[in-house]
C-alpha cells in the first residue's frame, strides 16, 4: 500500500487511514482538528541528513508514531513537533496544514522537516516533504504562507560564522503545481543582526 495518507487522531476521535471507514468531515474542519502531536506520519527509515534544504522527490514510505509531540525512530534519534500553520496552498479553497518537525540524533545539530497535508476524500494526505539543514548549514529560520505560496527563510551557509549561526538569511518561495512544490520567483537575502554566537 502506498503511504501518502496520515493515520491520525483528531479532537473528535476520528481515525483516518487507507481503507478504514470513518465519519467524513469538511476539509478545513478535518485539517484543523487533526492532532499532529499524536500522529503516524510518513518518515524516512534512516534519514540522510542534508547540508541544505530540499524537497524530497517522493513521499517517504516509512512511518513514525508521535506521542505527546515526540517520537524515537531509532536509538538516540528523535522527532519532535514544532509548529503547525494553515493556508490554502493548492488553490481549492481549503486549507492545508504545514507541519514542522525537528529531527535530532542526540547532539546539538537538529534538522527541520516540513510536511504538507491536504484533505482528499475525507482523509488527510501528505503531498510534500521538505528537509532543511542544521542551524548555519541552511537551517530553517522562519515559515510563512502568503498568497497561496510557502515563504521560507533559511540561514545563509555562505555567511556562517559558527556552527550555530550565520550573518545572513535567504528567502525562497514555493508554489504547488498540481504534483509538487516548485520554487517560484527570485530568491532574496537579508542580513541577520545578531553577530555573537549564543
Amino acid at each position: 500500500m502506498h503511504w501518502p495518507y496520515l493515520l491520525i487522531r483528531t479532537a473528535v476521535a476520528l481515525s483516518l487511514c487507507c481503507g478504514e471507514s470513518s465519519r467524513v468531515l469538511a476539509g478545513s474542519q478535518l485539517i484543523r482538528t487533526a492532532d499532529f502531536a499524536n500522529a503516524t506520519i510518513p518518515w524516512e527509515p534512516r534519514p540522510d541528513v542534508p547540508g541544505e534544504w530540499e524537497w524530497l522527490p517522493t513521499i517517504p514510505t516509512g512511518q513514525v508514531q508521535l506521542r505527546g509531540g515526540r517520537a524515537t525512530p531509532g536509538e538516540g534519534d528523535y522527532v519532535a513537533l514544532q509548529r503547525v500553520i494553515y493556508a490554502d496552498l493548492t488553490g481549492d479553497g481549503q486549507d492545508e496544514a504545514i507541519v514542522e518537525f525537528h529531527y535530532g540524533t542526540g547532539g546539538s545539530a537538529t534538522w527541520s522537516y516540513l510536511h504538507v497535508f491536504t484533505e482528499r476524500g475525507g482523509r488527510l494526505e501528505c503531498i510534500g516533504v521538505m528537509r532543511a539543514g542544521s542551524r548555519a548549514d541552511g537551517g530553517l529560520l522562519k515559515l510563512f504562507a502568503r498568497g497561496g505560496k510557502l515563504e521560507l527563510h533559511f540561514q545563509n551557509t555562505g555567511q556562517r560564522f559558527a556552527d550555530c549561526c550565520s550573518d545572513g538569511a535567504i528567502v525562497a518561495k514555493y508554489r504547488w503545481n498540481g504534483k509538487n512544490f516548485v520554487e517560484t520567483g527570485r530568491r532574496r537575502s537579508y542580513a541577520i543582526k545578531q553577530r555573537t554566537a549564543p
